[in-house]
């Protein structure tokens, strides 16, 4: 009766650890579970908070890029209304100019040659339409 007994409640012990061995693995993985379900909350939460914040910041960036936008156009205004003034008085002074000092006189050609056995030097102007022949002997310093 002896070995019985000692056996009986040796039983009785493995089958009491086994028993609390497979409550604290079920504990465990019941703990595991429930650590996952809230990384995946906190996660999603992470993700809302990312989007959200990356809208507000797009929505400030776009506000922003606006401001400077309206701000460059009306410097670009202003450059334009000065580049415009400069090249209008510019072209007033030339046309002054023009008007005063008559229309430009461009040397065509130059060149020396001989017009009927006579050395010339010939020399071609043109203003406006109208073109000016001059010759000049240089023998008898005679301008024809």
């Amino acid at each position: 009766p002896f070995f019985p007994l000692k056996r009986c409640y040796r039983g009785w012990e493995r089958k009491a650890a086994w028993k609390r061995l497979k409550l604290r693995l079920k504990a465990q993985k019941r703990h595991e579970e429930y650590l996952q379900r809230r990384r995946e909350e906190e996660e999603e939460d992470r993700a809302v908070e990312r989007r959200a914040a990356s809208f507000f910041q797009s929505r400030f960036k776009g506000w922003l890029w606006r401001v400077r936008l309206r701000k460059m156009q009306e410097v670009i205004v202003c450059i334009q209304v000065m580049v415009r003034g400069y090249l209008c008085r510019r072209k007033r002074e030339a046309m002054e100019r023009e008007r005063l000092d008559g229309l430009p006189v461009h040397i065509v050609f130059e060149r020396g040659m001989f017009v009927s056995g006579v050395p010339l030097l010939v020399t071609v102007k043109r203003c406006g339409l109208s073109y000016k022949f001059i010759g000049v002997d240089v023998q008898k310093c005679a301008t024809y």
